[in-house]
């Protein structure tokens, strides 16, 4: 009897959780997820969220595998799921992301509370690690992604915004302390122009200063400074043609704006597969910090598996809890400080 009362109870959350009706959306817990290479669920697993362009065939796996991050994304051990946002009059699918792009209808659909609902049922269905729930999307989806960065920054660790900008004042955002943003864009996109235009006689911001707005929305001037090495990302452009450009390097932040400013490329890509492993390894290291002191293995428990972590990492820094750069005894009292389940 007591089962049935927990099951009735869980029924009830999760009935509550996902009624909400999302139009002609799929509904969240029914979103297809690609599981990665070996998943068995024994382990926290990073997952990305990919959001399509406006597109006029089933947006979501149709652009992931035009930009090609599906794949790689099954190899380098992501849980991946691609939503499709809803059908406007012009048979095409969208994203409701800014006052530019690309609610054309003015339905105003809801969008960011779709995309959490979302994350929130896969983290039901699948071992999700938190600290490491990411955003990528491609022109309208990257419009959709700093939306999304705007105004729920704490669901996710970082985003990638491949083609697509932010608003033209972001003011009003959620301030968050640990919200990273990649943003990649072609110098000769003609789509969504790297220096701003307008859609529909709405205007949108440039690449550079859709990162400019980022960096002061943290306290951070507006003083982009170039990496001295280009890299080398696009197939069809001869060369290493994108320069890598940081917002904020004036300041003291814990997120990270950075552009990847594409010479001569336009609104699509062609990406080498080591450019997906710069990507892949921007997310790796733009994940939320761990605030459970000794928790290595990332399950919200410091229990006996962290102690023997620590314990293999002896005399190494791998298992430094204290700041002195060594794994010894000091580190030990700290984690069995922190014993038991995570805060």
């Amino acid at each position: 009897m007591k089962l049935f009362s927990v099951l009735v109870l869980v029924w009830g959350l999760t009935s509550s959780l996902f009624a909400q009706d999302w139009g002609d959306q799929i509904p969240p817990e029914e979103v297809e997820v690609q599981e990665p290479l070996g998943y068995d669920g024994s382990s926290p697993t990073p997952l990305i969220i990919f959001l399509h362009g406006y597109s006029p065939v089933n947006g979501g796996w149709t652009d992931a595998f035009t930009i090609g991050i599906a794949d790689p994304a099954y190899y380098e051990g992501y849980l991946f799921a691609a939503p499709d946002g809803s059908y406007d009059s012009s048979w095409l699918y969208y994203w409701n992301a800014s006052d530019a792009c690309c609610d054309f209808d003015g339905s105003n659909p809801d969008h960011v509370g779709y995309i959490n609902a979302v994350v929130d049922a896969i983290q039901l269905s699948h071992n999700v690690d938190p600290k490491r729930v990411h955003i990528v999307g491609y022109s309208n989806g990257g419009f959709m992604a700093h939306r999304l960065a705007c105004e729920s920054p704490d669901k996710f660790a970082s985003m990638i915004s491949i083609s697509g900008v932010g608003s033209m004042t972001i003011d009003t955002c959620v301030q968050s302390e640990y919200m990273s943003i990649l943003q990649i864009h072609g110098t000769l996109d003609p789509t969504i122009l790297y220096n701003g235009g307008h859609l529909f006689g709405v205007e949108y911001p440039g690449a550079e200063q859709t990162m400019s707005n980022w960096a002061k929305h943290v306290g951070c001037k507006p003083n982009p400074v170039s990496d001295d090495e280009f890299l080398n990302l696009d197939i069809n452009i001869w060369g290493s043609e994108t320069e890598v450009v940081r917002f904020n390097e004036t300041c003291k932040s814990d997120n990270e704006f950075l552009l990847w400013k594409v010479h001569a490329a336009d609104h699509t890509f062609w990406f080498w597969y080591e450019t997906f492993e710069l990507m892949f390894q921007w997310l790796d290291d733009h994940q939320k910090p761990n605030d459970c002191v000794g928790d290595f293995d990332g399950n919200a428990v410091v229990d006996v598996n962290d102690l023997l972590t620590l314990i293999n990492a002896w005399g190494t820094q791998d298992g430094d809890l204290d700041g002195d750069l060594d794994t010894n005894v000091n580190d030990v009292l700290v984690l069995l400080g922190g014993w038991g389940d995570c805060p």
